[in-house]
């Protein structure tokens, strides 16, 4: 069988993506405080964007 991805609320992404943005905390950390894949954060749109 295929695998199961996990998705996750829009409260959820939007603290993630304000941790990064406005916080200034890296992507590495923001996953690692979050529980998430360091990749997961690494392609967000959101995040690229304000590179």
């Amino acid at each position: 069988m295929g695998e199961i991805r996990k998705t996750y609320d829009v409260i959820f992404k939007k603290k993630t993506v304000d941790l990064y943005l406005k916080k200034g905390i890296g992507y590495k950390n923001v996953a690692k405080q979050k529980g998430l894949a360091s990749a997961d954060l690494e392609h967000a749109p959101k995040i690229r964007r304000s590179s």
